[in-house]
């Protein structure tokens, strides 16, 4: 690491020292209980992996790491995508789908070349102190958390509206958000990635399934005769444009991002490779099979559903396809929400037991403190659920307020950071340099404009009241369709 770096993480280091007294310092040292310790090129290393640990971290092989990355990515943001291209058209959806896949394949490169320039960072916290200093840590600190409890938060959602679909409960519909909160806590105990990658295998294969019975179901009984309040055709298809308005289209493109964005969680999972340098390969199959699974599924299920497409998109098939599919993904959604919890209190218990071997052992403070991080990241995620109880909106909001810094300016500024000085003296510097601002003000202005109508949308949207017993409020899409297909005995 630049040697300047180096002074501006000794500045922290003797900053935090004053404010705060590490009474820790006897739980087996590694040398102190500090987290801005420096050594040769970064701060402390976080995992302890030596022989004495009896718990350790840097054992996934890049396919353990491509399948949790699968899981993480492809998860519900796929359920969103089929009404994203009913907003924007066909062809433009589509290709905003493979420019944003293209766009996070890019930036996870760079937080992987970040990581390995220094390889004792472990969250984009650490990053942060190394760009800028403790200011800069906490910066990103705390978005970084508060996006992983975000996605595991619409993970609660999801599941609340899958059980009320399945069931007709007459109980309270805050039951199933609870329920589900209890279950991914008890599942988020595993403190290792590769006990985690274990299971996202069974995520991938649930989503797949979920969405095969989806397309199934709407290919054989598209909703045809079906208009909307303009008078148009529910089964018509909008191969350019589809006036929806600026605000519906740019909600539209936020999910798209959020679909592809699980880079918040990247630094996490390279550091527990057991060789780092393999992450480009687990990155590429999983970038790839996320763009191409994205595009046929989105594309065939708008294809067939037309403008009746709803947001989750299992909500679009008849009655007896929308129970199949959402009790075939209810591995995926709660698989993939307990990974980005795990990554989340990660973040938080490898921060505060740095300089020491606590996270590699099995006693009452290593496991007392990943409980309790767990215990508050799932109350806080139930908490966000039941506030904001619209599922396209919730993803929109996540998108708006995140994953234009994680997925593509904190990536951008990585690239400028490693090429400082370097920028204009090549034909290529000069280039990448243009390319990476470009990268840096698309994420700026998803951040800027999806807060905005994301913001306007939520104040006008009809998705059901904060902490309700009632399910759901169905739009007025859900209610056309089901009338027609109730009138039509496919009820069954």
């Amino acid at each position: 690491m630049a040697s300047t770096s180096v002074k501006e993480i000794e500045a922290g280091r003797e900053s935090l020292t004053h404010e705060k007294s590490w009474e820790f310092q006897d739980s087996s040292p590694v040398n102190s209980h500090d987290p801005f310790e420096v050594q040769a090129g970064g701060v402390h290393e976080p995992f302890h992996d030596g022989a004495d640990a009896k718990v350790k971290y840097r054992t996934m092989g890049w396919s353990h790491a491509s399948f949790l990355m699968i899981a993480e990515i492809v998860s519900l943001g796929i359920l969103s995508l089929p009404a994203g291209i009913a907003t924007l058209g066909l062809v433009p959806g589509i290709v905003c789908q493979i420019v944003i896949g293209v766009l996070g394949s890019y930036s996870g490169y760079l937080i992987w070349q970040f990581r390995m320039a220094h390889p004792t960072i472990q969250s984009f916290a650490d990053a942060g102190l190394i760009l800028g200093g403790p200011i800069l840590q906490y910066l990103f600190f705390f978005p970084q958390y508060l996006n992983l409890v975000f996605i595991a938060s619409a993970h609660i959602l999801t599941f609340k509206t899958a059980m009320t679909t399945i069931t007709s409960v007459p109980q309270c519909a805050i039951m199933w958000s609870v329920i589900a909160a209890v279950v991914c806590f008890l599942l988020s105990l595993f403190r290792t990635s590769k006990a985690q990658s274990k299971v996202s295998t069974l995520s991938t294969i649930s989503i797949t399934a979920a969405i095969i019975v989806v397309m199934i179901g709407v290919g054989l009984r598209p909703p045809k005769a079906l208009v909307d309040a303009s008078g148009i055709p529910m089964d018509a298809l909008h191969d350019f444009h589809h006036p929806s308005g600026f605000v519906q289209g740019w909600l539209a493109i936020l999910n798209m991002v959020a679909a592809f964005c699980g880079h918040s969680a990247f630094i996490g999972f390279i550091s527990e490779l057991e060789k780092p340098q393999d992450f480009p390969k687990a990155l590429a199959i999983a970038q790839t099979t996320a763009i191409t699974y994205y595009c046929i599924v989105a594309g065939v299920i708008y294809a067939y559903a037309g403008q009746a497409v709803i947001s989750p998109a299992i909500s679009s098939a008849p009655p007896r396809y929308r129970l199949i599919g959402y009790i075939v993904a209810m591995p995926t959604i709660i698989v993939a929400g307990v990974i980005n919890m795990h990554v989340a209190s990660k973040q938080i218990y490898v921060w505060w037991w740095r300089g020491t071997n606590v996270v590699n052992q099995r006693n009452f403070r290593s496991y007392g403190s990943w409980v309790g991080l767990l215990i508050g990241g799932w109350l806080l995620a139930w908490i966000l659920a039941e506030a904001i109880p619209n599922f396209h909106e919730f993803l929109a909001i996540i998108s708006a307020l995140f994953n234009g810094w994680f997925m593509l300016v904190i990536p951008a500024w990585f690239w400028l950071f490693m090429n400082r000085g370097k920028w204009f003296k090549s034909g290529v510097n000069r280039v990448m340099f243009i390319v990476n601002i470009v990268v840096l003000l698309i994420g700026l202005a998803i951040f800027v404009v999806g807060l905005v109508t994301s913001g306007i949308s939520l104040a006008h949207g009809d998705g059901g009241k904060p902490f309700s017993c009632a399910r759901q409020k169905q739009s007025t899409t859900e209610v056309v369709i089901e009338s027609f297909l109730q009138s039509h005995g496919s009820r069954k």
